[in-house]
């Protein structure tokens, strides 16, 4: 069985590039989703990050800020606001950072179920046509994949040169909004007049750089798995082909 073939090489060339992008983001959609709901992560990253001295909550009272931290984010509760001892834990200004962060992990499980069809359309013309187009599925995936490790490389020698710097420009894209972009920085003074006794740093103190590090490396490794198992699949379907040429 084929579908019918583009003739054109260079939509056939794009179809390929973008599959190759396409199966990076849903990679990152499928691992994201999972870990930011489960709840044994955030515990076993409090307790590797000292979480309860820093903060001076218990385990318990971690669990609850957790599981209220995965409802706020989906969708099960309306604030990610937590009392312990008749005490807010979050700032007014973590309380907005996280409203727009929720705004950007709804927008992007709604344009992970898109780009997943579109992946699942883009696959099957490829795989109906991969007799025709086995040598540029090859190649363009090799390349395509090449360029986006080239890029990903560049962006972590310039974050391990200047991390201050790329945190900045990460959150001047994701935030263009300045109101936006200004909560998502965090000092011993909030941007909103506070309740006293608020610690406007707790949100990073609960969700820290060791939590979100530990998080995106189990989401990178397994995004590279993916691409080796893809890499490893065309390529060997096109040393067989070559054997039986």
């Amino acid at each position: 069985m084929q579908m019918p073939l583009a003739k054109n090489k260079a939509i056939n060339y794009a179809m390929v590039i973008l599959f190759n992008i396409f199966l990076i983001l849903i990679s990152l959609w499928i691992m994201i989703l999972p870990l930011a709901k489960n709840k044994s992560f955030y515990m076993m990253e409090f307790q590797k990050n000292n979480t309860v001295q820093i903060t001076g909550y218990t385990e318990e009272e971690l669990d609850t800020i957790a599981q209220t931290i995965i409802d706020f984010l989906y969708g099960k509760s309306d604030t990610m606001q937590v009392k312990i001892n008749n005490q807010d834990v979050f700032s007014i200004q973590a309380l907005k950072h996280m409203e727009d962060v929720k705004d950007l992990f709804v927008l992007g499980k709604t344009a992970g179920w898109v780009v997943l069809c579109l992946f699942v359309l883009l696959g099957l013309y490829l795989f109906f046509n991969f007799k025709s187009l086995q040598r540029l599925i090859v190649r363009g995936s090799l390349f395509t994949l090449l360029g986006i490790g080239l890029i990903v490389i560049a962006i972590g020698i310039a974050t391990l040169v200047d991390f201050d710097a790329m945190f900045v420009i990460f959150h001047r894209i994701i935030f263009p909004d300045p109101a936006k972009f200004n909560d998502a920085f965090f000092g011993y003074q909030s941007n909103y007049v506070e309740a006293p006794g608020i610690d406007n740093l707790m949100l990073i103190k609960i969700l820290s750089i060791e939590f979100f590090t530990d998080f995106f490396l189990i989401v990178i490794a397994f995004v590279i798995l993916v691409i080796a198992a893809w890499i490893l699949i065309i390529t060997g379907i096109n040393r067989k082909a070559k054997l039986l040429s």
